[in-house]
């Protein structure tokens, strides 16, 4: 009978003593079951304060883009402006070097005529041939003058306006890369 209460009280206290493993094991596996929603919340805040960053670099970024994207816009339509009032200015200084042309040339027509209405006089006549010629002569060096004098000008017009361009891509692209 002594063996039997024994073993009643022996298997009494393994059951007692299973039953506290179990109870120790359970709260050790609650603990690390906490433990384990911390780290996934921390990494979860860690990923969702990346994402931010990234957000908000991304955003400056494209800021910084728009921003360069308008001042290549202004550039280049400050270029076109300048080309366009260059080149209507060619057109107009090419028709005047056009209009000194047909002036000399008609004045140079005319003198025979006014020669023919005149009484014969050579001499006056020669002298009047000849001051035609260095008339025509002036005039067509004085319109092609013109005519270099005007592109020399549009030339230099033209590379500062490429210059200007230039130094303000050069601006926007100091702008965009720094912070």
């Amino acid at each position: 009978m002594m063996f039997a209460a024994a073993k009643v009280y022996l298997v009494g206290g393994v059951i007692a003593a299973l039953a506290a493993a179990a109870g120790v094991q359970t709260l050790r596996l609650a603990g690390a079951h906490t433990q384990l929603e911390r780290q996934r919340a921390a990494a979860a805040q860690l990923e969702a304060d990346r994402a931010r960053v990234a957000l908000t670099d991304a955003l400056r970024t494209s800021e910084k883009m728009a921003a360069f994207a308008a001042a290549q816009q202004g550039i280049s339509d400050a270029l076109s402006k300048e080309t366009a009032a260059r080149v209507a200015a060619e057109r107009s200084n090419g028709q005047l070097s056009a209009g000194l042309r047909d002036a000399y040339a008609a004045a140079a027509r005319r003198r025979p005529e006014a020669k023919a209405s005149c009484p014969d006089n050579g001499d006056v006549g020669d002298r009047s041939q000849a001051l035609d010629g260095l008339f025509a002569e002036a005039g067509e060096l004085l319109a092609r003058s013109a005519d270099l004098s005007e592109e020399a000008r549009s030339i230099v017009q033209r590379r500062d306006s490429e210059v200007k361009a230039l130094t303000g891509e050069n601006k926007a692209l100091r702008a965009l890369m720094d912070e």
